[in-house]
């Protein structure tokens, strides 16, 4: 079996990050099959690196194919292609047993980095970026019992980089405490020894710390009760970034610690920036199944919907109440009774009434439509005159109305014969 290659790309596995971070600047541009074929020689690159045991650029190669598989899934064409890129890259257990070999090199990098930095004479890689620090910016930390705290005690959130280092690191006391819900957390989580869940749904108002030890399982009350003993506690969630807003579980869990909880300083707590996901775009070797999404965040358009007044049922009168009221007179229409009436004795008619009324109309119908052809032919002729006859003015008058009687009339007959 042929030995590892030489360390030779940095002193601690830090290092390296800044080496598969770098992207290129327009690779969320590029189009999705340039993209997918960059991943593909970036396998096969790291595969063959793996092979000859250079450690180092084997995790360069894995880490920076993970940075660019989330470029991937954030493409706007990957839901359409998402068989081509499965076809390219492989599936989801091809990508199990790379975070295996991650892994695998990140533990044999930081045993193989630590084992140099003793030979050197050199305690660890954080000592000399303290040193480092304290000589630029002075004092980073004070001595407590031989250990050295580390400057980012007093602050209030840390960075996923800042995270992975304090987890690196020996010498720093810590306990983390993830407040996504259990689902979540069993599904995927830091690789951590002082980890643990504290499930959204006990973050309620009126929770205490007495309150949270009872309810969690007893595998988890023995890693809550390290917070009296560690240094730091880190809070985290799935994705709050800065201040968190209020009454969400990272701030009723940060609110009790402070304020219920007489066995933890308050300048102890730091809250993760960004929360797990971003931990887990950056170092999905340092978590189990970093492939689990996320939930969907739904935006919550109800927010206010207790703000909404409502009308009271029983301010509403009723048909009922209106007919009780005092004063209340209702109307009737008499006119209605004649109408009545003549329709029911109308209906009281016998049919063979009804057929011979029904000939009688359309008799006077016809004589009429026929005046009204008759006189409309005698206008038309008086018009064509040329000159007009003395006292045709008077003549075309009168054959103008007797035509508006006679169709008014024919419009009389109509209505009566369907009456009838």
């Amino acid at each position: 079996m042929s030995y590892p290659k030489q360390l030779h790309m940095g002193k601690h596995i830090d290092d390296l990050e800044e080496m598969y971070m770098k992207l290129p600047a327009d690779i969320k541009d590029r189009e999705l099959d340039i993209i997918c074929k960059s991943a593909q020689k970036l396998i096969e690159q790291s595969e063959r690196h793996y092979i000859n045991r250079d450690e180092e650029m084997a995790y360069i190669g894995y880490m920076k194919l993970m940075n660019l598989v989330q470029v991937i899934r954030k493409n706007k064409d990957y839901g359409r292609k998402k068989e081509t890129v499965t076809k390219l890259l492989g599936t989801q257990s091809d990508f199990n047993r790379i975070f295996d070999k991650l892994k695998k090199l990140k533990t044999s990098l930081e045993i193989r980095y630590e084992e140099r930095a003793r030979l050197k004479g050199l305690k660890t890689f954080a000592k000399d970026v303290d040193l480092e620090r304290e000589s630029k910016n002075g004092p980073t930390g004070a001595k407590d019992g031989g250990m050295i705290m580390p400057a980012s005690v007093q602050k209030q959130t840390v960075t996923a980089m800042e995270l992975h280092g304090m987890i690196n690191d020996c010498r720093i006391s810590m306990l983390i405490m993830d407040c996504r819900p259990v689902k979540d957390f069993d599904a995927s989580h830091l690789r951590y020894s002082y980890l643990v869940n504290v499930p959204e749904h006990l973050l309620v108002a009126g929770m205490t710390a007495g309150k949270i030890n009872h309810a969690l399982p007893p595998e988890s009350r023995t890693l809550w009760s390290n917070r009296m003993v560690k240094d730091q506690v880190i809070l985290m969630d799935w994705n709050t970034t800065g201040v968190p807003v209020k009454d969400t579980p990272i701030y009723i869990l940060n609110y009790i610690l402070c304020h219920y909880d007489q066995d933890i300083e308050d300048t102890k707590i730091i809250r993760l920036d960004g929360g797990y996901e971003s931990f887990v775009l950056h170092y999905p070797a340092s978590c189990l199944n970093p492939s689990y999404r996320p939930p969907m965040v739904v935006d919550a358009m109800g927010d206010n919907i207790d703000d909404i007044e409502y009308p009271n049922i029983s301010d509403i009168p009723m048909k009922e109440e209106s007919f009780t009221k005092p004063g209340f007179k209702p109307t009737i229409d008499r006119n209605s009774k004649v109408a009545a009436v003549s329709l029911y004795e109308a209906r009281k008619k016998p049919l063979e009434d009804i057929l011979v009324e029904h000939e009688q109309i359309l008799d006077k119908s016809k004589q009429n439509a026929l005046e009204i052809i008759n006189t409309e032919t005698e206008l038309k002729n008086l018009e064509k005159q040329q000159p007009l006859e003395p006292g045709a003015d008077e003549t075309q008058e009168s054959l103008l109305f007797e035509v508006m009687q006679l169709k008014d009339r024919q419009r009389d007959y109509v209505r009566i014969f369907f009456r009838c």
